[in-house]
């Protein structure tokens, strides 16, 4: 029996760049790990600035934009294979689930098969950020010596989406001290974690009271109003990077 194929004309493309630096796992010095996570973020806004949401922030696609990089070149975003249309105002119900797993927004995995899951937005992209950071800030030396931080990654990397809610739901209410990081990092850097973790938990405080649990249909123009005000959620993280990067010089 034959098959009837439908043809597509197909284009290929090459794009040649400029070689750029590691990715975010080989992340080394303080000041430099926090211009290139600044400078990815500035990235990303740009990109939706353009219509695009990337939809897949995490360690390994970031890169350090090498040496003497320029400001806004310190770090790279890379990797848009799952990057899509910003349309999350036009169509607020999305069912999708994208990015890398330990990075993945709260709402995004608390949504996970419900009826009326949340479409993945630029906050949701945000707080991935803000997760890259938290791994960068515990890494293995350091929570391999602390049971709460091992327990916590375990639970963020092991693909069950109750519990990686659970855990970061649980992280973003608790209130991080200055004590509560490794000590090797300054007090710039550590002021700046809780700053950004205060900011990622008041958007997901304020997304949750609209969403409720999105088993039923929820006010869609509460959280298009939300939206508007795209410019200042992103002039705060970046403002905050900046005070940070400014104190390190």
């Amino acid at each position: 029996m034959g098959v009837n194929w439908t043809n597509h004309d197909m284009v290929f493309q090459r794009i040649v760049t400029v070689q750029y630096g590691d990715s975010m796992y080989d992340f080394d010095g303080e000041r430099e790990t926090l211009a290139a996570i600044r400078d990815a973020i500035a990235a990303h806004q740009r990109l939706l600035e353009r219509g695009i949401l990337h939809g897949d922030i995490s360690l390994g696609n970031i890169l350090f934009g090498g040496p003497h990089a320029p400001e806004d070149l310190r770090g790279v975003l890379i990797d848009l294979d799952v990057a899509v249309e910003a349309q999350f105002d036009e169509n607020p119900i999305g069912h999708g689930f994208s990015g890398t797993f330990p990075c993945i927004s709260l709402l995004q995995l608390h949504g996970k098969g419900r009826r009326f899951k949340v479409a993945h937005d630029y906050f949701d992209d945000l707080e991935s950020f803000f997760w890259v950071l938290i791994q960068i800030i515990y890494d293995h030396d350091f929570y391999d010596e602390q049971p709460w931080a091992k327990e916590f990654f375990y639970h963020c990397r092991i693909e069950d989406v109750v519990q990686a809610a659970d855990a970061k739901r649980a992280f973003l209410a608790h209130k991080l001290e200055k004590s509560d990081m490794p000590m090797w990092w300054s007090e710039e850097c550590r002021e700046l974690v809780i700053g950004f973790q205060a900011f990622v938990n008041a958007v997901v405080t304020d997304k949750e009271a609209i969403v409720g649990d999105m088993t039923e249909m929820w006010d869609i123009e509460a959280l298009r109003k939300m939206r508007t005000r795209r410019e200042e959620h992103y002039g705060c993280v970046l403002g905050m990077f900046d005070v940070a990067l400014s104190a390190l010089e």
